[in-house]
Formats: structure tokens, C-alpha cells, sequence
């Protein structure tokens, strides 16, 4: 969802280098707090998400000037956060203890069932990944997900409903073991 004091991404483009150098620091300083909450989603500790902020910043500043249409240039910066947490779970191959991070965050059932979710979500195959995190991590609407992922909203309607229901379904088997 775009907030009404977010920088304006196409007034960043066709400039010289370092006026779209100042652009870009400016697009990361508007943005850090929704990268780092992503990072964190994922990786579930405050380091990782840190380096992962700082990792994706030089990957986008790097190819920065490959954006296509500079009006998806969040949606484009979150991608790469996504992709960069997803490759970095592979690597390491970790398991997080769900009941570890409960203790470190309380013991709030809320917060057990959050995190529940949360792993069900990151298990899912990444084309319903993403529409469930722009969803409802991000609060895109329906069509903003489809004009940023430029796939049609019924693509967008299927996708979110399949995702939902692989969710429904990784749960109610989880409840019955």
C-alpha cells in the first residue's frame, strides 16, 4: 500500500549519476523500515535481517537503473529482499524452533499462532508466497499486486485463493498429528 509521504520513485530517473545516487538513498531511507521488517519475517533474527538490509541495498543500488517502470520500484526492492532471504535459507539450511522464538518473544498465544502462520507461509511454493506476503504483510490491494507483478488480477484471485487454501490445509494437518 502506498503511503501518502513516500518519496515518488519516477522523479528519480533520467538523472545524472549522482543526483540518482542522492535518489537512491533516499528511496532506501523511505523504505528501510518495510525491507528490514520483510528480512526479519524470514529470517527471524535481528543480525541476519540487518545484513540482509545491507546486502539488498547494494543489490539494488547496483542495478538500479534496470527498473523498467519506476512506479513498482518498492515492490521491485522488496522482491529482491524476498529472493535474497529465501536463496540465504536454502544456504544455510536451518530449522528455526518455533517454540524457541515464542520464548524470546513471550509466551502470548497470539504471537505462537503469528509465527505458526508464518512458517506455514514461508513452506509454501513462492508464487503464493509472495501474493500472500504483498497481501497481507504489505496491504497491497488485489490490483496493485497484478500491476506490480504484471500478471492479471484473476491470476492474482486464483493464486491468493490457492495459497489460502494450502495454508488451511498444512494446518488442519498439523492439529491432527
Amino acid at each position: 500500500m502506498k503511503n501518502a509521504g513516500e518519496p515518488m520513485p519516477g522523479n528519480y530517473f533520467h538523472r545524472n549519476k549522482k543526483q540518482n545516487d542522492e535518489a537512491f538513498s533516499e528511496l532506501m531511507v523511505s523504505y528501510h523500515n518495510e525491507l528490514y521488517r520483510t528480512a526479519w519475517r524470514y529470517l527471524k533474527n535481528e543480525h541476519d535481517a540487518l545484513d540482509a538490509l545491507q546486502e539488498v541495498g547494494y543489490r539494488a543500488y547496483k542495478n538500479f537503473h534496470k527498473v523498467k517502470n519506476p512506479q513498482y520500484v518498492k515492490t521491485w526492492m522488496i522482491r529482491i529482499m524476498i529472493n535474497y532471504c529465501l536463496n540465504e535459507m536454502n544456504r544455510r539450511k536451518r530449522v528455526i524452533p518455533v517454540d524457541s522464538l515464542s520464548e524470546k518473544q513471550g509466551r502470548d498465544q497470539d504471537r505462537a499462532i503469528s509465527l505458526d502462520v508464518e512458517r506455514y507461509v514461508q513452506s509454501l511454493d513462492e508464487k503464493y508466497q509472495l501474493i500472500i506476503v504483498l497481501k497481507y504483510y504489505h496491504q497491497y490491494t488485489l490490483s496493485e499486486i497484478a500491476e506490480n507483478l504484471e500478471i492479471p488480477i484473476g491470476t492474482v484471485k486464483t493464486r491468493l485463493n490457492h495459497g489460502l487454501g494450502l495454508l488451511r490445509n498444512k494446518m488442519q494437518k498439523e492439529e491432527g498429528k
